[in-house]
């Protein structure tokens, strides 16, 4: 069962901030969104809600259309997909695809909008609003020319505290030695419990702590990445 206290101070303190600037009211399916997010903790869930529309308004995310040209090019990249959910008791899987990145032909900001309409549909989901999200970011064949390390600081900004999903782990898969040292100076930027969710691993290790319905077969698991289908 909801808690209906914890709804009904979320509805009221953030609808009473949207009305004095001229904005219609939000539902309870959004404060559940949050706040299943927030592990009903009201004022966490309300945090939460103001940093991810900062987030929306700084990157245009209302105003994204899929039928851009640079957008379908982004979403067509299979750059991230989302896995297809197996299981109501697991959290949702999104693969991100390093080596399927060039930051010479893409804009940042034009991929965070692209990686954040995927994320706003797997969020609809009441699965991953329960659940939670695991990251799997794949490293493996990743050149120097695919790395781009302000993307990788915006998307991680986004899933720290901008994104009404719970975030539990981000597994970094097989990045190359000489990528080590900047994954560290990049964590530094990162909160010291987000700092905690993210582990780099081998292909077996992430066997071990995912089940192998959640893992691609490309890294040893059993899931059949089909990204036009997603």
């Amino acid at each position: 069962p909801f808690d209906q206290q914890a709804i009904s101070v979320f509805l009221t303190q953030v609808n009473d901030s949207r009305e004095l600037t001229g904005l219609s009211p939000v539902d309870t399916s959004t404060a559940i969104k949050y706040l299943l997010a927030s592990d009903y903790d009201a004022p966490k869930a309300i945090k939460l809600y103001l940093s991810c529309m900062r987030q929306r308004k700084a990157y245009k995310l209302d105003n994204v259309s899929p039928y851009t040209r640079c957008i379908q090019k982004e979403l067509s990249s299979g750059k991230l997909t989302v896995l297809p959910i197996r299981d109501e008791t697991e959290p949702t899987v999104v693969l991100v695809n390093v080596s399927l990145h060039d930051p010479g032909t893409s804009d940042p900001v034009t991929a965070i909008q692209a990686i954040s309409f995927q994320l706003d549909e797997a969020t609809l989901s009441p699965i991953t609003q329960k659940n939670g999200i695991e990251i799997i970011m794949d490293m493996s064949d990743s050149a120097f020319s695919n790395i781009d390390m302000d993307l990788s600081r915006r998307f991680l900004d986004i899933m720290q505290g901008g994104y009404p999903a719970k975030l539990n782990h981000v597994f970094i898969v097989s990045p190359p030695l000489w990528m080590r040292a900047s994954l560290r100076f990049l964590l530094g930027f990162l909160s010291v419990k987000t700092r905690e969710k993210i582990e780099i691993v081998s292909p077996r290790q992430l066997t071990e702590r995912l089940p192998l319905t959640s893992v691609p077969v490309s890294l040893g698991g059993l899931a059949h990445v089909r990204h036009q289908a997603w």
